[in-house]
């Protein structure tokens, strides 16, 4: 596959993030994998302490902010994987 020819996109169904090549319509996947984790990394790694206002294509302005959360003493560490994943390894 050509890296031209990936797409990633959001599903409202599943909510997880996925990658790959769409039809020639554009409105179903040939082929996909769930890059859900990769992609809330990036965006960790991109914005962590910054703070970026984005125009999407209709011109609409989004604010994009990312703060890193002090860990509280009683709280439990959170992961990025959800229970429902279904290539999570058991």
């Amino acid at each position: 596959m050509k890296v031209e020819n990936i797409r990633v996109c959001h599903s409202a169904l599943s909510d997880r993030v996925y990658a790959g090549k769409l039809n020639k319509k554009g409105d179903q996947w040939l082929s996909k994998k769930d890059v859900t984790n990769d992609f809330i990394n990036c965006v960790l790694n991109r914005w962590v302490g910054f703070e970026q206002t984005i125009t999407a294509p209709d011109g609409t302005e989004y604010e994009i902010r990312v703060k890193k959360k002090e860990p509280d003493n009683d709280s439990k560490p959170t992961t990025l994987r959800r229970s429902n994943d279904p290539d999570e390894e058991k």
